[in-house]
């Protein structure tokens, strides 16, 4: 049940950046807010939803952005449920 679940996200996940291309963005250049560097940089600014990664260990998250689930966090992982690593070569 649950490696249904992972791939419905995963499917879900890539059919809305599909829809969305007009959303995608390359990294923040935003780092540094009031003067602490942030531990998460958003790579990709969705209407619902965006994709940050962690700086320190590279694994990828969606956050909600809208709606009653703002703020949730949950990480985004390949077909075989390993944890995505962000790779800037892929968002060039």
């Amino acid at each position: 049940m649950n490696k249904k679940l992972c791939i419905l996200l995963l499917l879900s996940t890539s059919i809305f950046l599909t829809a969305c291309g007009q959303c995608v963005q390359t990294e923040s250049t935003y780092d540094v807010q009031e003067g602490i560097k942030s531990r998460f940089i958003t790579v990709e600014d969705g209407y619902v939803f965006d994709v940050v990664y962690d700086r320190y260990t590279k694994v990828m998250y969606g956050v909600a952005v809208y709606g009653t689930g703002s703020g949730d966090m949950t990480v985004l992982v390949d077909e075989t449920g390993q944890p995505l690593l962000y790779n800037s070569e892929e968002y060039k």
